[in-house]
């Protein structure tokens, strides 16, 4: 088995860590995207939502995949305790997406809740198809709008461009095609 290939275990330290770390990495993101002297990249990979977006994506999938996506939810309930006005909707309080942009984007650092909702929305939709983290970007940009994409992830309705096996890695697509020879 090669190192590419490996499973690493987590640990609820390990996603703590982690999202400290993310939560500087937005900070310091979303100020440099503000100061003028700083040259933004005009490729919307590099965009500081589109790193946001994968960041977030990477981590919920690491803590679902090692059943810890409860210390990401107990750190947003502590970081919101005391504000009585935080009361997600049942819709988000079920995607894990939310809770992971919610415990990277503090009080501190917030992003504003209607990208919120739709970013967390879009990276729900990415991981019903198992976009692989290096085409998320791309494959929000290919569902346009975030229209309905509630609907779309309640119905378990997939992109009608998206076909079985599509993201698997290229030796796999071609073993398959050769027994299918």
């Amino acid at each position: 088995m090669t190192v590419a290939n490996a499973k690493t275990t987590i640990t609820q330290d390990f996603v703590e860590r982690r999202i400290d770390k993310l939560t500087k990495l937005w900070k310091a993101g979303m100020q440099s995207s503000k100061d003028p002297e700083v040259q933004v990249s005009k490729s919307p990979y590099n965009k500081p939502h589109s790193k946001l977006k994968r960041s977030v994506y990477t981590l919920v999938k690491k803590c679902v995949e090692h059943n810890l996506i409860h210390v990401i939810e107990k750190r947003v309930m502590l970081q919101h305790e005391n504000s009585g006005t935080f009361k997600p909707s049942d819709s988000n309080k079920k995607n894990p997406f939310y809770w992971g942009l919610l415990a990277v984007c503090t009080k501190r650092n917030p992003l504003p809740r209607s990208n919120l909702h739709r970013f967390a929305l879009e990276l729900q939709y990415a991981n019903m198809h198992d976009v692989p983290v290096h085409f998320l970007i791309g494959f929000i940009y290919q569902i346009g709008t975030s229209e309905g994409l509630q609907d779309k992830i309640r119905n378990s309705i997939m992109q009608p461009w998206f076909k079985d096996g599509q993201n698997k890695p290229l030796s796999e697509n071609k073993s398959k095609k050769q027994r299918s020879d």
